[in-house]
């Protein structure tokens, strides 16, 4: 923590600021407990928020100049692109990048209706913005992965001024099965029975998260044993007999420890959580190489990282799969390698590194150029 005889007020822009489950909506929410925990003086603003011990909150991202001179903080926080500050996170890495990586999820006429509107002032207007905001001279850029780093330094940001800080993970609440009764009562809800092995795909937006790819995948695929458990807000359109749509859960360390493996094959993510917190439940995964935390995965050793864009595609994830399907020691060893993997970036550790970040900040700011 940062020494001082006054606690340092910190201010931080975030949209949507609450507990929602698990994952990157409750990361701003997590990090600023721990700080408030830690003796810093924490203030949020927030499109909707609710009420958290230790911190205040204000309403309304339009009303950030006013609650800045209101609070007078020692460092602001942008909780991605929302106004100027000291630290940005670019959780939802650079939006020009997003786009263009996004396309490749539509095909044909949506294809190209997706190009046109891409080109809409609202983009421009983000892009102009986020451009603006890596370019000021001060200010520091924390990047989920080296993917988002390197797309932040593309678009004008300083490679200085950039520090790479994987997430972080709940490792004892995200953390390998103990109870053999569990794992069967949780796979009963999805209708799936204790030999079958289950590929477990979570993600709200089904389109980008490449969906439609392991649908492909599961009709190549005729074993009675192989089941894919969808969690998302969305119902998907495709239905098989090998699927099961499970919807939201707020346990889903639960339903990690009953999967077999994750599977994620978006097209665009700057630092997917999921993949991390099922690596720490000891899930062997199958990531894209477009998800940012595919950094964390040593291919063959914890689990596996493939294309999502180019020739043989459907057949290089249903390759993988099956060598999974079929090996029960090969998942074991790549989820105890993924359980190791997660203990080296806990949220614990996480929240230390981010202390430095604001100690080297709040310094930067007190030394006179």
């Amino acid at each position: 923590m940062i020494s001082t005889t006054q606690a340092v007020r910190l201010l931080f822009f975030v949209e949507h600021f609450g507990q929602f489950g698990s994952g990157a909506e409750n990361y701003a929410v997590n990090l600023c407990t721990a700080l408030a925990q830690r003796g810093y003086e924490v203030h949020v603003v927030a499109e909707d928020t609710g009420k958290f011990t230790g911190i205040t909150t204000h309403i309304g991202l339009d009303r950030i100049d006013s609650i800045i001179a209101d609070v007078a903080p020692d460092i602001t926080v942008d909780w991605g692109f929302y106004h100027a500050a000291d630290i940005h996170r670019m959780g939802g890495g650079i939006h020009s990048e997003f786009m263009r990586y996004s396309l490749d999820a539509y095909r044909g006429l949506a294809r190209a209706w997706k190009q046109i509107r891409n080109r809409q002032p609202k983009h421009r207007a983000l892009i102009e913005q986020e451009t603006a905001m890596l370019g000021r001279p001060g200010a520091r850029f924390i990047a989920n992965s080296q993917f988002v780093a390197s797309q932040a330094q593309d678009a004008g940001a300083a490679a200085e001024a950039v520090t790479v800080m994987y997430n972080g993970v709940d490792v004892q609440r995200f953390r390998p099965l103990a109870d053999e009764g569990l794992r069967s009562a949780q796979r009963a809800t999805w209708q799936v029975d204790d030999n079958a092995v289950v590929l477990l795909f979570v993600a709200h937006n089904l389109r980008l998260k490449n969906l439609a790819l392991l649908c492909r995948v599961l009709e190549m695929r005729t074993p009675q044993t192989t089941r894919l458990v969808i969690f998302g807000r969305k119902r998907p359109a495709f239905s098989s007999p090998l699927l099961h749509y499970a919807g939201v859960s707020d346990a889903m360390e639960l339903c990690y420890q009953a999967a077999d493996v994750l599977v994620h094959p978006s097209f665009f993510d700057a630092g997917a959580n999921v993949v991390l917190e099922a690596m720490s439940c000891g899930l062997p995964v199958i990531v894209s190489d477009r998800c940012g935390t595919d950094e964390l995965v040593n291919d063959g050793g914890n689990g596996y990282v493939l294309p999502v864009v180019g020739k043989s595609i459907d057949g290089q994830w249903n390759d993988v799969i099956g060598q999974l399907v079929d090996d029960p020691a090969l998942r074991q060893r790549l989820g105890k390698a993924a359980r190791g993997t997660a203990e080296q970036h806990t949220f614990s550790d996480y929240v230390v590194t981010f202390e430095r970040l604001l100690g080297e900040t709040l310094q930067q700011k007190r030394t006179p150029d």
